[in-house]
């Protein structure tokens, strides 16, 4: 059964290349040769740094750089915004109610998407304005044990199913009340009778949607996919290839001992292309893995390999390039390893990595379920490519906050200055300013940011309402970068004693 085009088209990002990939179950090939022990393995990625977006357990990448976060669930849902340096942007929203476990999100179109419980939700994103949430069968078929939720820009979105062995693709843009998030098709080998227990079946929407009243068939439901197709199916990214495939990590957890690995599947006639990724801690091997990505510049495959301790890269067919992590080459830092340089072993120290995402040139690895990322800069075709020089930082972020926003007439507030992204900090100064009148003032010379870019002033006495503002300008004091919005400080009268 074929996939209707326009989700397809709904899932496809970008330009793909084909790709030839093995059976499912056999080993990847290395078209590229035979690597001899003293070629220098070129890394892909460098050693990271970190920021804590909010130590809460999900995060979503707005593509604007920015992070959504969700928590909490059992009595309240907390959603917050973040900046590229782990800055709170102050929008977000919370929602009293006993939801259940927050356990995924995404982003798209102003809105984020949580999977709390065994119900996926949106909201407006800054406010929390407009929940939808999604009908019974939408809820029936997906089950209560989805794993990692990807959602595209185009309102597309992917959930894998751990525990029923399959995946579900959804249509996020239809918005109606009674069907707001209907899934258009779920694959899995044995869902439906008829077919081999390896082959790929879908349930898929006739093409008029769902029906005026009550609900579809429930020809899919929560019966169990099986492990010949995904075992413990926990993400999805978009394949390195043309018709618009995605690729599924399985973390193995379904079988005894265990069976990881990626498998492709070609969404358009419903087969299994190829797979890749066997148990184990040495070369292309993963144990427990967790979160998967592609990175569009090279079409190289990021695999969190959890209870290693590692991140594996690998070529678009399934071939393994390398392996990152602290001591995974035998050493005592951060390294690289694999074909061109030493075997892979598991880490001996570093995080747990959890859910990854890339987005222009880098590679956020989320620490076990922390709001603590490690950020990678990304060198496209790592193992043996040349090295680009890293993008230019994006243009200033400035925002300015005051400690007390209602404050004493006659008295002074603190004003702290916050600039993103942290790759532009040291080259800044910042111009605390007050209004008069039409124009604008200076309080003072600039200021210097300090390591974690921000720098503080006093206000001038506030004794009637005030607007204040912050602007970045390079060290040279010949240019200005980005002016904050204004912040306005209205005084209270003081206390008669």
């Amino acid at each position: 059964m074929k996939l209707r085009h326009a989700v397809l088209t709904c899932l496809s990002t970008g330009v793909l290349l084909s790709a030839g990939l093995s059976a499912p179950g056999a080993a990847a090939q290395d078209d590229t040769g035979p690597r001899t022990p003293d070629e220098a393995l070129s890394a892909s990625l460098s050693t990271p740094t970190t920021i804590n977006v909010s130590g809460a357990g999900v995060y979503a990448l707005a593509p604007d750089g920015t992070f959504w976060t969700a928590s909490g669930g059992t009595s309240n849902i907390w959603v917050r915004h973040f900046d590229d340096a782990g800055n709170e942007l102050g929008d977000g929203f919370n929602k009293a109610g006993a939801y259940g476990l927050v356990k995924s999100m995404g982003y798209a179109g102003g809105r984020v998407f949580v999977i709390t419980g065994d119900t996926l939700r949106s909201w407006v994103a800054v406010d929390g304005t407009d929940e939808r949430s999604a009908d019974s069968d939408t809820k029936y078929r997906l089950g209560g044990n989805q794993m990692i939720l990807r959602v595209d820009s185009l309102g597309g979105g992917r959930v894998a199913l751990g525990q029923t062995g399959k995946i579900g693709l959804l249509d996020l843009t239809n918005n109606a009340p009674e069907h707001p998030f209907y899934g258009q098709t779920w694959y899995g080998g044995g869902i439906n009778s008829g077919f081999p227990a390896n082959a790929m079946e879908s349930c898929v929407l006739p093409a008029t949607g769902p029906p005026a009243a009550g609900e579809p068939p429930n020809n899919c439901g929560k019966q169990f996919g099986h492990t010949d197709v995904f075992n413990y199916p926990i993400d999805t990214a978009v394949a390195a290839s043309l018709d618009g495939s995605v690729a599924v990590l399985s973390s193995g957890a379904n079988t005894s001992p265990a069976a990881p690995r990626v498998t492709i599947v070609d969404t358009l006639h419903g087969l299994v292309a190829g797979s890749f990724g066997t148990f184990g801690s040495g070369n292309g091997q993963f144990d427990n893995p967790f979160s998967i990505v592609l990175n569009p510049a090279d079409l190289h495959y990021f695999v969190s390999d959890q209870n290693n301790r590692r991140i594996l890269e690998f070529e678009r067919d399934g071939s393994f390039l390398a392996g990152y992590g602290i001591g995974v080459a035998g050493g005592t830092g951060f390294e690289a390893c694999g074909p061109g340089g030493a075997t892979c072993r598991a880490a001996t120290a570093g995080p747990y990595y959890g859910q990854l995402d890339i987005r222009n040139g880098k590679l956020y690895a989320q620490r076990g379920n922390t709001g603590v990322l490690e950020v990678f800069q990304v060198t496209a075709g790592g193992g043996g490519g040349t090295q680009p020089q890293p993008p230019a930082p994006g243009p200033d972020q400035v925002r300015l906050k005051a400690d007390k926003v209602k404050v004493t007439k006659g008295k002074k507030t603190k004003l702290t200055a916050v600039v993103a992204p942290s790759a532009v900090c040291a080259s800044r100064t910042v111009l605390f300013q007050v209004k008069v009148g039409r124009g604008w003032n200076n309080l003072g010379g600039a200021k210097p940011l300090k390591p974690d870019c921000t720098a503080s002033r006093k206000s001038e006495k506030v004794e009637s309402k005030t607007q204040y503002r912050v602007v970045s300008i390079n060290t040279a004091n010949t240019a200005t970068m980005a002016t904050s919005p204004t912040v306005t400080l209205k005084p209270k009268p003081k206390k008669k004693k």
